[in-house]
């Protein structure tokens, strides 16, 4: 054992976002900042050369070369490096809560809190508004190829693009506490989580929605493979749920109940990451969430030079630091 006086926060988790694989990973933290991982979560590195923000969302192309994150009350900023470098768009200042990107990164949308929908189809370096109104949005999920998009807003309805981005629809049912939604790689296959209620699907990119066999939880994130067969639901404190038929039926996994609040899935839906509510943890399953295990961590901040280990140990979480600030 060692001691060493710090003054870092451990972060409080806001998204993950990776490649195709869940090897490079990239997560947002609110007033922490970005943190990058090379080694698929083992251990985390925040950036150091971007501003300290209300960092809230980001995502990833397939290759996860190229990043696009956005913070509440500011800007969308971008990498195109694997996060070692960061550059500030055109983008507006607004309340940022979401942003996706197609597979390659030429188009991203992102929703702001009371403004609206924006598209990027350079890239993310020029931002212009696709659907402008003063509504609780919430989440995205894009196909691979950027052309079908979908958007919820809370206690309304599910907005749907077939085109880029450039004309929108509204379907599903309305009003509804939307929080979440995820979709195969060509947009066909789509799922959304409502709060205290269920999970509704569509097979026909949106177009019309059905209810599941999901039982009312508190849901909140969601994930799917690129298929779209494979989906993975986390609830705030009624544990994880895993769908093998696109989402038609579901069944509870063997994760606590935790106060889930974020999650991440790979290529395959079978490399999982999850995170929980006012917890520096994370939770990893490689079996499509049947198991779960808390993976071994650390946070490296290079111009410190300081390594603070999270958590250890299968189904165990823990900081390593005491109340007084020091590594134990």
């Amino acid at each position: 054992c060692f001691a060493a006086e710090i003054k870092t926060k451990l972060p409080k988790w806001t998204s993950i976002a990776s490649d195709s694989s869940a090897y490079i990973l990239a997560a947002t933290a609110v007033k922490s900042g970005i943190f990058l991982s090379k080694d698929g979560g083992v251990s985390w590195e925040k950036v150091e050369n971007v501003p300290q923000k209300s960092w809230y969302h980001i995502t990833s192309t397939t290759a996860g070369d190229k990043l696009a994150a956005v913070a509440v009350g500011d800007s969308i900023y971008l990498s195109s490096d694997m996060g070692k470098t960061w550059m500030k768009s055109d983008a507006p200042e607004a309340n940022w809560n979401n942003i996706v990107s197609s597979a390659t990164g030429t188009y991203y949308f992102a929703t702001a809190v009371a403004d609206g929908i924006y598209r990027s189809a350079d890239g993310g370096l020029h931002w212009e508004s696709v659907y402008s109104a003063a509504a609780a949005w919430r989440a995205l999920t894009v196909d691979a190829a950027g052309q079908y998009v979908a958007a919820l807003e809370m206690e309304g309805s599910i907005y749907v693009s077939s085109d880029y981005g450039l004309t929108w629809q509204t379907f599903g049912p309305s009003p509804m506490s939307w929080l979440d939604i995820t979709g195969s790689t060509t947009g066909q296959f789509l799922a959304a989580t409502v709060l205290g209620e269920g999970i509704y699907v569509s097979d026909d990119f949106g177009q019309t929605w059905t209810a599941s066999s999901a039982p009312k939880r508190s849901w909140q994130g969601l994930c799917s493979d690129s298929s779209g067969s494979t989906m993975v639901a986390i609830t705030a404190g009624d544990g994880i749920y895993l769908s093998r038929d696109f989402g038609a039926s579901w069944q509870q996994t063997s994760a606590s109940t935790e106060k889930w609040s974020t999650i991440n899935c790979d290529e395959t839906g079978e490399t999982l990451l999850v995170t929980s509510e006012g917890s520096s943890a994370m939770y990893k399953s490689i079996d499509g969430g049947l198991t779960w295990f808390s993976s071994t961590a650390s946070i490296h901040e290079a111009s410190k030079n300081k390594k603070l280990t999270l958590f250890a140990e299968m189904n165990m979480l823990f900081s390593s630091i005491d109340h007084k600030g020091k590594i134990l």
